[in-house]
């Protein structure tokens, strides 16, 4: 089966944007598995807290290989606690982040 997206536009940084119930998850879990398994390094960004199943075969019976670090959420190897969030700067002082203020991880 040819590849939709050539592996040379992976190189870089990707993202897929679209309407929910496009598609994207999957295809982001699609390309995220063929990277890994590439050897290649791989962030996902997860606010709804469904890509722990990433560690799952397709049937969820077995494990599929990977192990990627989960931060934050039910699942997750890396709890995010409320004082993860408060940071000194020195001109400033304490500041709280929100989740409605730009966040740089």
């Amino acid at each position: 089966m040819a590849e939709l997206i050539p592996s040379s536009a992976l190189e870089s940084h990707v993202g897929i944007l679209g309407k929910t119930g496009s598609g994207k998850s999957n295809a982001a879990k699609t390309l995220a598995e063929r990277l890994m398994s590439a050897g290649a390094r791989v962030c996902m960004i997860d606010p709804t807290g469904t890509w722990w199943g990433i560690r799952l075969s397709a049937d969820g019976r077995r494990k599929s290989g990977f192990e990627p670090v989960i931060f934050g959420g039910e699942r997750a190897d890396v709890q995010i606690m409320p004082e993860h969030g408060v940071v000194d700067y020195p001109q400033r002082g304490q500041v709280a982040l929100q989740p409605w203020v730009h966040q740089i991880l």
